[in-house]
């Protein structure tokens, strides 16, 4: 967020450090932190080889979505093609979510 002086403005008339973050400061910048969450998220959903090396995949366990893709895609791959599904599902709706709360493209 650019350094416009609405926060020093808001400060001088009596706004108290709560109602500056939540009124003056967030709303202008809501949209940068929307793109960040779903970047995030975007970027959390595609951590495969992260998840594989440093914690392992113990089925039924330690087992994220990408490693029981990953782990069932060779004996039963129908589960891995649920598994991509339901991940797919979650990570657009989170998407779309994103981009209803932020109001879409202006």
């Amino acid at each position: 967020m650019k350094d416009d002086g609405y926060p020093i403005i808001a400060h001088s008339l009596g706004a108290r450090t709560r109602h500056l973050v939540s009124w003056v400061m967030l709303p202008p910048s809501a949209r940068d932190l929307l793109a960040g969450f779903s970047l995030t998220w975007a970027r959390a959903m595609g951590e495969l080889a992260a998840t594989l090396v440093f914690v392992g995949a113990i089925p039924w366990q330690r087992e994220t979505i990408p490693t029981l893709v990953y782990l069932t895609s060779q004996g039963a791959p129908e589960i891995a093609m649920a598994a991509s599904a339901i991940a797919e599902t979650l990570s657009l709706i989170a998407l779309f979510s994103f981009r209803w709360i932020g109001g879409g493209r202006k």
